[in-house]
C-alpha cells in the first residue's frame, strides 16, 4: 500500500511523514470497521481505543506534511515533541477512560437499523483534543494555501491540488 511504498522509497523529505500519515489512517479505518461489526459495549470500546492509535495522530501528521512541503528547513525535535504532545495525551486518556471519564463521560450501545451503535457522551478532554485536531487541520490547510499563493510553475499547481483536494474531507 501507500504506507509501505512511501516507507521503502524514502527518496524525499515528505516520504517519511506521508508514510506515517497513511499508517495512521489505515489504523483508524481498520479498527473503525471492526467497531461497526461489534455487538457489545466492551468490544466497541476496545475497538475505539485501538482506533485512536491512528485517529489521534492524523491531524498533526497532516500539519507536518504541509509544513515539510512548504518550508525547506527541517523542524527540530522540540517542535515535534510539542506537536505530538496532545495526541499522546489523548491516546493515554482514551485508553484509561474508565478510570477518569474525561474523554467519554458515558458510553452506551443501542440497536438501530439492524446495527449496534455506540452513543458517546463527550468529556472535557474530547473537546480539548477536537480543538487541537481541527487547529492542526486548518493550519495545514493554511500552509497549503500559502504555498499555492507564493509558489510558481509545477509547485503552484501541486499546492493548489493539495489545498483543494483536502478541503473535501473537512466539509
Amino acid at each position: 500500500t501507500l504506507f509501505i511504498y512511501s516507507a521503502v522509497q524514502g527518496k524525499n523529505k515528505l516520504s517519511g511523514v506521508f508514510a506515517m500519515l497513511c499508517l495512521a489512517m489505515t489504523i483508524y479505518t481498520v479498527f473503525y470497521g471492526f467497531e461497526l461489526r461489534q455487538k457489545n459495549e466492551y468490544m466497541i470500546m476496545f475497538c475505539l481505543k485501538l482506533e485512536y492509535f491512528g485517529t489521534a495522530f492524523i491531524p498533526p501528521l497532516w500539519f507536518l506534511l504541509a509544513y515539510k512541503y512548504h518550508f525547506p528547513k527541517t523542524e527540530n525535535i522540540k517542535h515535534k515533541v510539542m506537536i505530538f504532545m496532545i495526541p499522546v495525551i489523548t491516546l493515554i486518556m482514551v485508553n484509561t477512560n474508565e478510570y477518569h471519564y474525561l474523554f467519554y463521560k458515558n458510553v452506551s450501545v443501542f440497536f438501530e437499523d439492524g446495527a449496534y451503535v455506540a452513543k458517546l457522551d463527550k468529556g472535557i478532554w474530547y473537546v480539548v483534543a477536537s480543538i487541537y485536531s481541527y487547529g492542526c487541520l486548518f493550519a495545514g490547510q493554511f500552509v497549503f494555501l500559502k504555498s499555492w499563493i507564493v509558489s510558481k510553475g509545477k509547485r503552484k499547481k501541486q499546492s493548489k491540488l493539495l489545498f483543494i483536494g483536502s478541503l473535501f474531507p473537512m466539509i
